[in-house]
C-alpha cells in the first residue's frame, strides 16, 4: 500500500483502553509523521482508534467511555461521549475513519477497520500525513480508497469472507 500513497501506514489494535500502534512503514518523503510502534493513543482521537471502535459491541464502547467528557488535544477533537456515539455511527456506515487534525494540529490519517474470521475487529490500519498532502482531493481519490483496499485485504487473509459465509450458511440452517 505504501507505494500507492507513499505516506507512513501503521497497523494497531486496542490494549488496555488504549489504541496501540504495533507496525509502521514510514513514507521516503522527508516531511512526515512519525509515531513509534508501541505508542498508545487515545482511540477517540485517532483515525485507527475510531475504525476500531466503530465496530466494537455497544456494551463495550460503553465500559471504555463511562464518563461524557473526553480528553482533549487538539481544538478538532471529539469532546463528549454522545458526539463520538454518533461519530462511531457514520464511521460504521462509510467504512472508514478520519483524524483531522484531532491527536495532533497539522496531521491528518484515515483509518480502516481489520476484520477475522469469527467476524469481529481485531485492530485497524491507518495512513497518517501532514495536512499539506492531506488534502480533501487526495483523500477522496487517493487515500481513502487505498486504505479500504489494504483493510480489506488483510481481513481476507484473516479469514473473514469465509467468515461470512460461514454465518450466512448457519444462519439458514437455524
Amino acid at each position: 500500500m505504501n507505494e500507492q500513497c507513499n505516506e507512513t501506514t501503521y497497523v494497531g489494535d486496542m490494549r488496555g483502553g488504549f489504541a496501540v500502534y504495533l507496525m509502521s512503514e514510514e513514507t521516503t518523503q522527508s516531511v512526515r509523521v512519525v509515531s513509534r510502534v508501541g505508542t498508545r493513543f487515545y482511540p477517540h482521537s485517532i483515525a485507527l482508534g475510531k475504525a476500531i471502535l466503530a465496530h466494537m459491541p455497544q456494551e463495550e464502547l460503553e465500559a471504555l467511555y463511562p464518563e461524557e467528557d473526553l480528553p482533549v488535544f487538539t481544538p478538532n477533537t471529539i469532546s463528549t461521549r454522545t458526539r463520538l456515539f454518533e461519530h462511531l455511527e457514520e464511521v460504521r456506515k462509510r467504512g472508514y475513519a478520519l483524524d483531522m487534525e484531532e491527536q495532533e494540529e497539522g496531521v491528518r490519517c484515515v483509518g480502516v477497520p481489520i476484520f477475522n474470521y469469527t467476524l469481529r475487529v481485531i485492530g485497524g490500519l491507518s495512513i497518517s500525513g501532514p495536512i499539506i498532502r492531506f488534502t480533501p482531493d487526495r483523500l477522496e481519490s487517493v487515500l481513502i480508497p487505498a486504505a479500504l483496499e489494504a483493510g480489506q485485504e488483510l481481513s481476507q487473509r484473516l479469514g473473514y469472507e469465509i467468515g461470512k459465509k460461514i454465518s450466512s450458511f448457519v444462519g439458514e440452517l437455524i
